[in-house]
């Protein structure tokens, strides 16, 4: 009897951005943009200012329509889903200042399909949630930029979206509200919502994020989930700490620290207070054995990690290659203000 072999489930359909293109008259904003994102997984767009992230994230939600390529959510184009299957955090303010925080939060809800009763009561929830109590019955105008920025993440996410876009969301946080968004993040994503952010913060991407996307001058330079990036970079680091090295002061930490960097042939990345990281090019062999003998000769080591890059030394390496027009893409005549 010939046995059945049952095919793997296949990965479920979540977010893909094909060949993305968005021009603004002689502007070129987005010029080729492609990525995928696993329903139920979170995903970092990062890049400099003007490389086409918020136009990116705009043309996913509707706000912008692509001149060429595609967008389709579990399937889907994204044109032909409702308002309610988004959530969208601006970057810039989209509060109605004179507007009752509640007052907001239910209004938006209600624009988003639910019925008035439900929006007030899930109104409610997050305005305990996020701590905004105090200024629940005050006009927006009233709120401080990080309370502003908590109410209209509420708004994003009352409704409890599919699909969730968050622009730049940490921005004027502190960081016990910092904190508190990580946690909503995970929480939406455990929920099993897609969820993208946008950030300057790599260190965030890499806490919160399954996937990444780097994007300058309007296009995608690479794109995969974390590891994937990690790995085609193909180099890898060496992060060392030496026991006693704050207390011997500033010159002396760094001369042993550059010692190491001579003695092992390696180029410094990153000089820290309490760590230094250095590169392991690709193709060479590394014996970690081997290697920590030879740092031992240095000190006492209490921190000794070889593994791949961080996304921000990709970033910095990546985007600091380019010159500040190709970071940026084609820019605006004198006088016009594109906003990428």
């Amino acid at each position: 009897m010939r046995e059945t072999v049952t095919p793997p489930p296949l990965e479920p359909p979540g977010l893909e951005v094909v060949g993305l293109r968005k021009s603004f008259g002689a502007v070129a904003a987005v010029r080729e943009v492609s990525f995928r994102v696993p329903a139920g997984t979170a995903f970092g767009v990062v890049g400099p200012n003007g490389a086409g992230k918020t136009t990116t994230l705009r043309m996913i939600v509707n706000i912008l329509t692509p001149d060429a390529g595609h967008i389709r959510f579990r399937g889907r184009p994204v044109a032909d889903l409702p308002a309610g299957a988004f959530g969208y955090l601006p970057e810039e303010r989209g509060l109605y200042p004179r507007m009752r925080v509640r007052e907001q939060l239910t209004f938006f809800g209600e624009l988003a399909g639910l019925p008035r009763g439900e929006a007030r009561r899930r109104a409610d929830a997050w305005i305990e949630r996020l701590g905004l109590g105090p200024w629940a019955d005050k006009p927006a105008q009233a709120l401080s930029k990080g309370n502003a920025q908590k109410a209209q993440l509420a708004t994003a996410l009352l409704h409890e979206p599919d699909l969730v876009i968050l622009d730049e969301p940490f921005s004027g946080l502190d960081p016990v509200n910092v904190d508190l968004l990580k946690s909503i993040i995970h929480e939406q994503v455990r929920s099993g919502r897609t969820l993208l952010f946008s950030s300057h913060r790599m260190d965030h991407v890499e806490e919160l994020c399954q996937g990444v996307c780097l994007i300058a001058g309007g296009r995608s330079l690479l794109a995969g989930t974390l590891d994937e990036v990690k790995r085609a970079d193909g180099r890898r680091t060496l992060r060392l700490a030496f026991a006693g090295t704050v207390a011997a002061g500033v010159a002396a930490t760094t001369e042993r620290y550059e010692a190491v960097a001579r003695e092992l042939g390696l180029a410094v990345a990153r000089r820290g207070v309490d760590y230094w990281e250095y590169v392991i090019e690709p193709g060479r062999p590394v014996e970690p054995g081997a290697l920590l003998d030879r740092v031992r000769a240095f000190g006492i080591p209490i921190r000794f990690e070889i593994g791949l890059p961080s996304l921000e030394r990709i970033y910095i390496d990546r985007v600091g290659a380019l010159t500040p027009d190709q970071q940026a893409g084609e820019r605006s005549r004198p006088g016009e203000e594109v906003r990428a």
